[in-house]
């Protein structure tokens, strides 16, 4: 008992070492190397799609052995300690085999009238292995059995037999290849919520297909293999068509069905890609005797008395997916196994699912690199999620947000308002929001005042600081984003604001926050509440706030400005959904192209061996969505439309401007959006954190970049300090003069 102790003790203390230090290179390398080989088997593995087990723990079980290997066994071992709990023993890990003699060697003895084959060796100078293996053809014609011999052949040989034309002279008449399924996605599903974007996951499914031979009659075959080997794919055929045996020394391993890499230096990995659709492959035979001629001598016999067994079944192969969504423990400050799972996913599934990684500025596993010792490393909570915000906001999509991410809970004390809020106009934090007029007034606070520090700290520094935590699609909107948070601290606690009043003088302020000012704001996010959704700007201009519209109101809006020359729909905000009801009503045009969207299909893992390149894992699908066709009984208006925009002008909203520009070309007035359009999907990581991100691509129909770059504005308006001071809204002004002089 002692003894335990003492070594639960040690294995404590050396934990307890690891977040003393910084990680060694060494260690860094390979846990992000496993990290990514989670994120291989975790979304490719065929058995984690309709099996129920313990992958995640089990990694993150395995993380304090990786770190703690001090050679390349130990790394194997604690590999295969995670590995394990898949039940399947072809997806595994191995030293690199270091034999200085690789040479390929192919021999053919004749042993009365059979022919034995013995292959070993490396395979990478494929010519000499087609010409050796071509050498064979003639005795092959004069055998009537043949044993293939593949313990020492570690590597598929399938495309050797097929490219010599040997496979078509092992049998006679027609037989098929037994048919497999791999794992695909079409997009990335939602681990929480539901999404419109209609992503799935699901298998895809190569059939059996026929194989005819150049012989008329058969010939047998025995195929003697290990746990090492890769069966060719002529072999299962031929089992499964009855016309071969397969002996073995050890039990068999789905070999054939993997691909493999070296996944550091001296290491290798094994992952099951794909299933047989006719089940896991089992010998006819075993006999681990070491002396090698006795299963040449058992096959000699098989042979010979023609004694060949086969009749691989269909099996059924369970259908049904399970739910992809992961539970993790929530505590905010989850311990080191959970905390690299954590970067780990991160890494996977921006990695594999994000649509717009090609459009991000940064190389992805550069800064994954960079900030996996920071999560894993973390020394609390707020370390950790500091951590977690400041990776994903490389992510540079205006969908990343993180539900139950406190960064700003550590930066700023808490998230809830004060009386105040700001925008930065002319390179200032200007307040251009009052939510408790009481406070406003007691405090002497104004529309256009300047808050130039909060809580001692310069206002700018707090924005640069803030949009380090915070994934936007870019600068303008970025800044936009944490603006909010500026003013916001913790509930029933106050803070002091340095003013500058619109004559000049500063004065500190205090001002306390309150979740009923957080209520008040998000009832009223546009700030426009107090106005009519609807209403004439001149007698021939009609106004609507789309922030507030609802679909039910538009044949009213329409009949309500039926006269007028011109529309001006406000858009600085988020929409109702109105875009399909607006747009016909524009236009008396069929099919009229609004939007392209691009779909990432992932259909295999990003790893080189499968073909030399990564290319082959994705392909991307495409549609054009329309507008809906007008109705024959509303008639289309006529006048001209404007469009007002700014960087809270995303997503939905930038998607009526889309369908807008398609209708009858408005106009956008404004500023730059937030380029962040497409559905959003999102996903679970341990801490009790979701991360959302676009799950597709939207394009304008020509294929216009919109994504990061927003709606572009046809005429550049922004606010001022004056004008805000004024109590102008300067991008409705300009709107007016734009549609009354045409400039």
């Amino acid at each position: 008992m002692k003894k335990n102790n003492l070594l639960f003790a040690l294995f404590f203390l050396s934990i307890s070492c690891l977040h003393a230090q910084d990680l060694t290179p060494l260690q860094s390398e390979r846990l992000f190397k496993m990290g990514q080989l989670w994120g291989h088997i975790k979304y490719f593995h065929p058995y984690l799609q309709y099996k129920v087990l313990p992958f995640d723990y089990a990694f993150a079980d395995a993380v304090p052995k990786v770190l703690e290997a001090k050679s390349n066994k130990e790394f194997v071992d604690a590999l295969n300690m995670c590995l394990r709990e898949l039940n399947d023993p072809s997806t595994r890990a191995e030293l690199k085999d270091s034999a200085t003699d690789k040479t390929f060697k192919a021999d053919f003895q004749r042993v009365n009238d059979m022919g034995v084959i013995t292959l070993s060796g490396s395979f990478s100078d494929w010519s000499a292995v087609l010409e050796k293996c071509g050498n064979f053809k003639d005795s092959l014609s004069t055998v009537k059995g043949i044993v293939w011999d593949l313990r020492e052949a570690k590597e598929d040989i399938s495309w050797i037999l097929s490219y010599a034309g040997i496979d078509k002279m092992l049998f006679g008449g027609t037989i098929y290849t037994l048919g497999s399924r791999s794992v695909a996605h079409s997009g990335f599903t939602p681990e929480t919520g539901m999404t419109s974007g209609g992503y799935r996951s699901y298998f895809k499914y190569y059939s059996p297909e026929p194989m005819t031979s150049t012989l008329n009659t058969d010939v047998s075959n025995v195929f003697i293999a290990s746990s090492q080997t890769v069966l060719p794919s002529i072999a299962l055929s031929l089992k499964k068509a009855g016309k071969a045996t397969i002996i073995a020394n050890t039990a068999l391993t789905d070999n054939i069905n993997t691909t493999h890499y070296e996944i550091t230096e001296g290491v290798n990995v094994f992952i099951k890609i794909q299933e047989s659709l006719s089940g896991d492959i089992v010998a006819d035979f075993i006999n681990n005797d070491p002396n090698n001629k006795v299963l040449v001598d058992k096959a000699l016999e098989i042979l010979s008395k023609n004694d060949i067994k086969g009749e691989l079944p269909n099996v059924n192969l369970n259908i049904n997916t399970v739910e992809k969504k992961s539970v993790y423990p929530t505590n905010k400050y989850p311990d080191i196994g959970y905390r690299a799972l954590a970067a780990a996913k991160i890494y996977s599934v921006i990695n594999y699912f994000f649509p717009n990684k090609r459009l991000m500025t940064v190389d992805w596993d550069s800064v994954s690199k960079v900030f996996l010792p920071q999560i894993v490393m973390a020394k609390d909570a707020k370390a950790y999620q500091l951590a977690v915000g400041a990776y994903y906001a490389h992510i540079q999509d205006g969908h990343g947000f993180a539900n139950n991410l406190t960064a700003n809970k550590f930066l700023m004390g808490g998230s809830d308002k004060s009386a105040i809020l700001g925008k930065m106009i002319d390179g200032k934090y200007v307040i251009t929001r009052i939510l408790d007029d009481n406070v406003a007034k007691e405090k002497d606070l104004h529309i256009g005042d300047i808050v130039t520090h909060v809580k001692g700290e310069k206002v700018d520094n707090l924005i640069a600081t803030l949009k380090k935590y915070k994934a936007f699609s870019n600068e303008v909107t970025g800044t936009a984003y944490v603006t909010g948070s500026v003013c916001a601290g913790l509930e029933n606690t106050e803070g002091v604001f340095t003013i500058q009043a619109k004559n000049g003088k500063s004065r500190d302020v205090s001002l306390t926050y309150s979740k009923r000012l957080t209520n008040a704001y998000y009832d009223n996010m546009s700030g426009r509440a107090k106005d009519t959704v609807l209403r004439f700007l001149k007698p021939s201009i009609g106004y609507a706030d789309l922030d507030r519209l609802e679909s039910a109101e538009v044949d009213s809006m329409f009949e309500m400005f039926k006269n007028t020359k011109a529309i001006v729909f406000d858009m600085r905000g988020y929409p109702k959904g109105t875009a399909w009801a607006i747009a016909p009503r524009l236009t008396d045009k069929k099919n009229v192209p609004a939007a392209k969207f691009t779909r990432l299909e992932t259909i295999a893992p990003k790893i080189p061996s499968l073909s030399g390149e990564d290319n082959n894992a994705e392909t991307w699908t495409s549609f054009i969505q329309n507008i809906p066709n007008p109705s024959p009984d509303k008639r289309p208006y006529k006048g001209k439309t404007v469009m007002l925009i700014d960087e809270d002008t995303q997503s939905q909203a930038e998607h009526t401007g889309l369908f807008l520009r398609a209708a009858n070309g408005t106009q956008f007035i404004g500023s730059q959006t937030a380029g962040a359009n497409g559905d959003i999907t999102n996903f679970g990581i341990p801490g009790n954190i979701t991360l959302n991100f676009s799950g597709q691509t939207v394009w304008f129909p020509n294929g216009k970049q919109l994504q990061r770059t927003g709606l572009v504005p046809d005429v550049l308006v922004r606010p001022t300090l004056k004008g805000i001071q004024d109590g102008k809204d300067e991008v409705l002004e300009k709107a007016i003069q734009y549609l009354v002089n045409g400039k």
